[in-house]
């Protein structure tokens, strides 16, 4: 695929800009070569890839909106709303290998880009895994915050306290894997990996770029993270790196 500049990619975030993204990357995911579980056999390593002929499921309207942010308990950012309301979802879900309790490589499915009508048990499991992640490095990995308070000499009690200063926090809304909208504040997409916190788009257009460049052909960075402005978000400002 020939390479595009990023200026010739829509300049702002919006309709055009995301009609131009959905048109540029069902055509690559036209032609996408899935790998075979065989594959993965060879490389000793297992993946998720997009499935040949993935498209977007098409937008949510004001009203179904409404419904998922009462069942959901959440609010969604106005910067995450078009996204919502054109694109919204991916489907199928995409196709891969992990592996087995055994140590074989099995084939898997995971959703991609979240469905939040369909996908519910994935998207609950996606929020579940932010505080286990966290848990587990602070079990495993000797994390505690001295902003925390003091560390509790329980395990329970530690998990306790990590869940009540995750629910203070401002809101985390799965879009795609472990990246996550925060949902308050500026429209940062924080990739979360346990306590392995980074900006992986200051806006969604920047976002979305970095995540689908090498499939719209786009010679693209993500822009560089203000270590000082996302220092003031509550919690996770502090675990940024």
């Amino acid at each position: 695929m020939a390479k595009r500049r990023s200026s010739e990619v829509p300049g702002e975030f919006g309709e055009p800009f995301l009609r131009w993204l959905g048109a540029a990357t069902e055509e690559a995911w036209s032609r996408e070569e899935e790998p075979t579980l065989a594959d993965y056999e060879a490389w000793g390593v297992g993946g998720s890839h997009w499935r040949r002929g993935t498209r977007w499921t098409g937008g949510l309207s004001d009203a179904e909106l409404a419904q998922i942010e009462r069942r959901f308990a959440v609010r969604f950012p106005a910067d995450h709303r078009p996204f919502l309301q054109l694109l919204h979802a991916t489907e199928p879900w995409m196709g891969g290998a992990g592996f087995a309790a055994d140590d074989r490589l099995v084939p898997r499915e995971e959703p991609g880009f979240y469905h939040w009508q369909r996908d519910e048990a994935a998207i609950q499991a996606a929020l579940a895994e932010v505080l286990d992640g966290l848990v587990f490095d602070v079990e495993a990995n000797a994390l505690w915050r001295d902003s925390w308070g003091p560390r509790p000499g329980e395990a329970d009690q530690r998990r306790a306290r990590v869940a009540a200063l995750v629910a203070g926090a401002p809101r985390l809304l799965p879009i795609y894997g472990h990246r996550h909208v925060l949902a308050e504040g500026p429209t940062l997409v924080l990739s979360v990996w346990q306590s392995d916190i980074i900006v992986y788009g200051h806006d969604l257009r920047d976002y979305l770029l970095a995540e689908l460049h090498g499939f719209v052909g786009v010679e693209y960075e993500r822009s560089a993270t203000d270590f000082d402005a996302v220092a003031a978000i509550p919690f996770w400002g502090e675990l940024i790196g």
